[in-house]
């Protein structure tokens, strides 16, 4: 009967196989070296991500503690309104953010150069959202081309100027103007700045504001 098997013996490795085996380290130790330099670029790849995301979670925890982000805005500014003064308004809100008072050269300025001003076609009742001004709201008086520039603020309310001044037989206070809000406008008689000139803007904005929200 004929019996074999396969039994665990020392082996002696030939020239042909100790060349073999020497090729085949060298090719495993540069795999290595390959594999490692790939890894250290997909960790420092990856670190980068980890990082901008860190300082993305930094910077939106101080604006959700804060409230607030500084950004730039582009905003309309008026000189001598009031008198004496330059105050910027916001173009996006139509809030009245900065006031400052002018100085004598700069209210000198446009008269040296004989600038001719621009007739005044509208008035509106702004908020005031500025250190600098004690009114809650103020009264500017607009250009065609600076109310062209806040018409579409949301909220934004203006009223349209008599083309002529009163006659002298007439009562100076009393006027014709036209209040408008978006599509929405109204005729009214009476002074403006006035409470009830106030009370038909803010009836106007409100019957604004609902008709859009529909």
């Amino acid at each position: 009967m004929l019996h074999t098997e396969t039994v665990s013996l020392e082996h002696r490795f030939s020239d042909k196989e100790m060349a073999q085996l020497a090729r085949e380290q060298a090719e495993d130790i540069n795999a290595i070296a390959t594999m490692e330099d790939r890894l250290s670029s997909v960790k420092k790849d990856f670190g980068a991500r980890i990082d901008e995301k860190k300082a993305s979670v930094r910077t939106k925890s101080q604006m959700i503690q804060s409230g607030h982000q500084w950004r730039d805005i582009r905003c309309l500014f008026l000189k001598e309104q009031p008198v004496g003064h330059q105050i910027g308004i916001r173009l996006d809100t139509a809030v009245i953010v900065k006031c400052r008072r002018l100085r004598h050269d700069e209210r000198q300025m446009e008269l040296a150069e004989g600038v001719e001003a621009e007739r005044q076609v509208a008035s509106a009742v702004l908020a005031v959202n500025c250190p600098d001004m004690e009114q809650e709201a103020f009264e500017v008086f607009l250009t065609q081309r600076q109310l062209e520039l806040l018409v579409d603020a949301p909220g934004f309310a203006y009223t349209v100027l008599p083309d002529q001044e009163p006659e002298p037989e007439q009562e100076s206070n009393i006027l014709t103007s036209t209040v408008t809000v978006g599509d929405e406008s109204v005729t009214f008689n009476g002074s403006l700045n006035t409470p009830e000139h106030r009370e038909a803007v803010a009836a106007l904005v409100e019957k604004s504001l609902k008709k859009g929200k529909k």
